[in-house]
């Protein structure tokens, strides 16, 4: 039976890629990348690439983008490691009803990774309507207007 370690899932408008780093019974990696379009269809595409291979191909898709017209310059920013703790502080924030960008500047990290963090622990992300709304009433009914 394969072993999934890490996770990382990247939205986007049409699509929404997983990446698993996976462990295989005989205790080889590879890394699973799926594709998941949103479509009538419902499209999902999945990869598998051997970890050896993954710098070459990073550089490959690097002068590619690059050569796409309109292409912006890459930038590399500086990821901030967010240890455990702030992790389970952020997810029991939240849970209490603390809203997404009071999360993003008690933990100065983007509201983006607040969302990668939440979802990557099976917790629902609420849409702004919806906090609004908790905010407003207290609860999830809203109260009727007289």
């Amino acid at each position: 039976m394969n072993k999934t370690l890490k996770t990382k899932q990247l939205e986007f408008d049409k699509s929404s890629f997983l990446i698993d780093l996976i462990q295989h019974d005989t205790g080889k990696m590879y890394v699973e990348i799926s594709q998941h379009i949103f479509n009538d269809q419902k499209t999902k595409q999945t990869l598998k690439i051997n970890p050896t291979i993954i710098p070459d191909l990073v550089k490959a898709l690097e002068d590619f983008y690059t050569q796409t017209p309109n292409s912006k310059p890459i930038e590399r920013k500086k990821q901030k490691f967010i240890p455990q703790s702030d992790k389970e502080k952020i997810q029991n924030r939240y849970l209490k009803g603390v809203p997404l960008g009071d999360l993003a500047i008690q933990f100065d990290i983007s509201q983006e990774n607040i969302k990668m963090i939440l979802r990557n622990n099976e917790i629902v992300v609420l849409t702004k309507k919806e906090e609004a709304t908790i905010k407003r009433g207290g609860n999830w009914y809203r109260k009727r207007k007289k």
